[in-house]
Order: structure tokens, then C-alpha cells, then sequence
């Protein structure tokens, strides 16, 4: 399937007029950068772990958007073309993208690697043999494939710290990875939650994939979901995130019970490593790599 990029450079005061037309043209999904959203971005009490330069290069007064219309949308692009010549809008390009099978080509860059004493992450469409622990993974469904540094640490500390029978809670599954794992490690119960609704649907099918029955997703906000005290925690999300729900961890962790943080950028570690210590976890150990950070931590006895 061929697709095009179609760049719009106008003036925000136009932002609302421009949104109008292409939702009403059935374009839902867009690329925008206006002041507004530095504003924002800058008055807010969240302290972002990503960041788009680009978009804190925009200067006031400026718009700038962007959408992939196909080949089958090629009308839609002399349309919205013409609809903003008329109204003196600002400019249009128009740039081809290379065409490829989207669906397949990315394959290609996934291969199986293993990971700590005896784990091996494995596309589902690979006939690597191995002796080592197999989690068979569709990488292209949602985040976790095993090979970012956020997750391959979670991965790791799993298998070091997941025991036979453990009731295991995994917040913010994406593609469920942890919660296979955990499974296949030796857990008896296995619940992953995420506010995705496909994310839920990657889970329950790299789930699958590996026969782990066990395993239960649902949609949900942190930690809502969850009614039983679990023996381990997993959370692979912001640093921010993680320091907003340790108040409530008690709720749904044992005492005794082990935590394991990540997605966190290595300059927000001490920043969770004290609000676990608040909080009253122990924390048991921690490692770095290319500026991401793991923290391990176990909750309190008493």
C-alpha cells in the first residue's frame, strides 16, 4: 500500500478551523505542534520522560500538521490542498513515501537473543532452537518485545526473584511479555493490566502463544483492578507514574513482597528510590544502562 505525508505550515489562530475540516473529512489520526501545546506542556506538574525537541522549538503563533492519507485518499490530498489555498490557510507539501510491506518488512530486524541465566525471547514465526526457557513473542502488537533496556531488565529481575506458586501483578502490560514470563518462570496466577485496549489484546495473544493459561488481562487505571495481595509486583512505566501509586502498592502487594520498577530514566532514579524508602520498602538492588534504570525493592514486614 502506497501512503503519502501531507504537511500543513499556517497560523494557530487557524488550529480549530483546520481541525474541523479533517475530522469532518474522517482524518482521526494526526501529527500537531502549536504553542499551545508547549504551554502546556511547560505550565504542567508532570515531569515528561519524553519530550519531542521539535515541538519546544515551535514558536508562537506557529501550526504545523501532518497526516498519511493512501493511495486509495489520493482525492482527500487535492481537497485539503484546495480547501486551504481558498482559505488562505498556509502551505501544503505533499511528500511520497517509499512503499513496502509495512505488515512483514520489520521482521526482518527482530531476531531471537538470550537473556539471563535461561531465558531466550523468540519471535513466534522463528525456528530457533535453543535449550534455554522459550518466550515466544509477536513483537509488532504492542510495547515489549524484550529488547529495550527497560524490559529486558524486568525480564531479568523476574527470573531472579519470581518463585513457584507466586500470585504475580504486572501494571502497564503492553504486549503482556512480563506476565508470560512470570508464567513460564513459575508462577501459579499471573494478572496484567493496561489502559489499552490493545494492549489487553497483544497480552492475551503472546499469552497464548505460549500456552500460559494463568494469565488474566484486563482494562484498567494501575492498580484498580487488582483484589488479592500479590507475592510480586511488576511496573514497566514513567518514573512519575510509579511515585503516584507506591501510596496505594500496599493494598495489593504481600508484606514482604517484592517490587520491580522500571521505565524509569536514570536520572529519576533517586527520586523513586526515595519515595520507595518513604513508603517503607527496603530496596534490594538496582542497575543502569543507556541512561534506564531498574530498582528492585521489597515492601515491608510489619
Amino acid at each position: 500500500m502506497q501512503y503519502y505525508e501531507v504537511s500543513l505550515f499556517g497560523q494557530e489562530k487557524d488550529y480549530n478551523e483546520v481541525l474541523s475540516w479533517l475530522l469532518d473529512h474522517g482524518v482521526d489520526t494526526f501529527r500537531e505542534e502549536t504553542p499551545a501545546l508547549v504551554d502546556e506542556l511547560n505550565s504542567s506538574e508532570i515531569q515528561w520522560d519524553y519530550v519531542d525537541d521539535n515541538l519546544l522549538n515551535t514558536k508562537k503563533g506557529q501550526l504545523f500538521i501532518q497526516f498519511y492519507p493512501s493511495e486509495e485518499e489520493k482525492g482527500l490530498i487535492k481537497e485539503f490542498e484546495s480547501y486551504v489555498v481558498e482559505n488562505d490557510l498556509g502551505e501544503v507539501g505533499v511528500r511520497q513515501l517509499q512503499e513496502s510491506d509495512w505488515a512483514n518488512d520489520w521482521k526482518k530486524y527482530f531476531q531471537p537473543f538470550d537473556l539471563g541465566g535461561n531465558l531466550a525471547i523468540v519471535p513466534y514465526w522463528s525456528s530457533y532452537e535453543t535449550n534455554r526457557q522459550k518466550i515466544l513473542i509477536d513483537p509488532g502488537m504492542a510495547f515489549g518485545s524484550g529488547s529495550h533496556e527497560t524490559t529486558y531488565f524486568c525480564l531479568e529481575m523476574l527470573e531472579k526473584y519470581v518463585r513457584q506458586g507466586d500470585l504475580v501483578y504486572d501494571v502497564g502490560c503492553g504486549s503482556g511479555i512480563l506476565s508470560v514470563a512470570s508464567s513460564i518462570l513459575g508462577a501459579s496466577r499471573v494478572q496484567g493490566v493496561d489502559i489499552d485496549p490493545l494492549a489487553i489484546e497483544a497480552s492475551y495473544h503472546n499469552s497464548k502463544l505460549n500456552s500460559c493459561e494463568n494469565c488474566a488481562f484486563s482494562k484498567g487505571d494501575l492498580l484498580a483492578n487488582f483484589k488479592e495481595k500479590a507475592d510480586l509486583v511488576v511496573s514497566n512505566i514513567f518514573a512519575e507514574i510509579i511515585i503516584g501509586f507506591l501510596g496505594d502498592l500496599d493494598q495489593c502487594l504481600k508484606k514482604g513482597g517484592i517490587f520491580i520498577a522500571s521505565g524509569i530514566l536514570t536520572e529519576k532514579k533517586p527520586a523513586v528510590m526515595e519515595a520507595l524508602k518513604e513508603q517503607g520498602f527496603t530496596l534490594l538492588e538496582d542497575q543502569d544502562k543507556n541512561d534506564w534504570s531498574v530498582i528492585v525493592a521489597r515492601a515491608k514486614n510489619d
